[in-house]
């Protein structure tokens, strides 16, 4: 009997995963060029984790005196940019994978990921 319950649990998990890959084909990390991690600050912040593909990019602004973020996950970026002063720009990471961004700041900020294709 428990051996049953087991194998009908099984065939609703799989029905459940084919009902998901028909009727909702995202992309793992969202749609290309859709935002993936979108956050802001005027002091040090951690990011959820997201899964990153080919193309991503980090777009990135700093109206604060000190600004740095380093890229963690399936590979080590370090840290990627430090900057003194107000500045900003666009990162475009190679490397794909799940990954988290690190902010050590002081004054506003903000930080979008942009997932690639």
């Amino acid at each position: 009997m428990v051996w049953v319950v087991g194998a009908i649990l099984i065939a609703l998990v799989l029905v459940g995963i084919s009902f998901i890959a028909v009727f909702h084909p995202g992309r793992v990390g969202g749609e290309p060029g859709s935002s993936v991690v979108e956050m802001s600050g005027d002091g040090n912040k951690v990011s959820t984790h997201f899964d990153a593909r080919s193309g991503w990019s980090i777009q990135w602004q700093n109206t604060g005196t000190y600004f740095s973020y380093t890229i963690h996950g399936d590979t080590e970026f370090g840290q990627v940019i430090t900057q003194n002063g107000p500045g900003n720009g666009i990162t475009s990471p190679v490397p794909t994978g799940n990954f988290f961004i690190e902010v050590v700041a002081q004054g506003p900020w903000t930080i979008t990921v942009i997932q690639g294709d």
